[in-house]
């Protein structure tokens, strides 16, 4: 009987190795393309991620150097810097290198091209909401004094109620009707910024005070 049970499980090895070679014999080109992908895959992986962490420190020195250029008194060349780096697409420092470029513009006293770098980052899609209505409150902040009112209405038009910078927008906007000449128009402003409870604490504070200056809050 144990003769037979050996036999047997001889057989049935013999039989799962035959099974197992026609297995492999069938499927041995597939096997062999899926695995040198696999391979290829993860080679290309690490090139990629050390490209990126490349480009990543390349971005940062570069950064850097903007800064001191900046630091040096040197505002047009290193607006210029940071406009190479903002128009580079590099990850974490194209917003930032954008800002800055506008920054470093307006300590070069040139309002139009600092008020035009922060109109690019407000119509540029690619970046978070927030920061384009950012860049929409300082193009009409800056541009205050040399824009038409029409212009700085149209800029803080585009920053929405649930924008984080609404209470700032609206703001400015009263001190825009004010300097356009519409008195009425500016208390009405800032009647409504005062009495909102969802407005900052600080636009309100400021509003009121604003308004006690005017005359005081424009009636119904």
């Amino acid at each position: 009987m144990a003769e037979k049970d050996t036999f047997i499980q001889e057989v049935d090895e013999d039989y799962r190795r035959d099974q197992m070679l026609k297995q492999w014999q069938r499927f041995r080109i597939p096997l062999i393309v899926a695995l040198v992908a696999l391979l290829g895959g993860v080679a290309g992986y690490q090139i990629w991620h050390a490209h990126k962490i490349e480009r990543t420190e390349a971005a940062a020195r570069a950064f850097v150097a903007a800064q001191t250029l900046g630091q040096e008194g040197k505002h047009a060349e290193a607006a210029q810097a940071f406009a190479s780096l903002a128009s580079g697409g590099h990850d974490g420092y194209g917003l930032l290198a954008a800002f800055q470029k506008a920054g470093q513009l307006l300590r070069a006293k040139d309002v139009t091209g600092a008020v035009a770098a922060y109109d690019a980052i407000a119509g540029n899609s690619a970046y978070d909401a927030n920061f384009r209505d950012l860049a929409r409150y300082y193009a009409a902040l800056n541009g205050l004094e040399s824009l038409p009112a029409e212009e700085i209405r149209r800029r803080l038009g585009g920053i929405p109620t649930t924008s984080p910078w609404n209470s700032n927008a609206r703001e400015l906007l009263a001190l825009a009707e004010l300097k356009a000449g519409d008195r009425n128009q500016a208390r009405k402003l800032l009647t409504e910024l005062a009495d909102d409870a969802a407005a900052s604490p600080g636009a309100r504070g400021r509003a009121s005070e604003l308004l006690a200056a005017l005359g005081g809050p424009l009636n119904p």
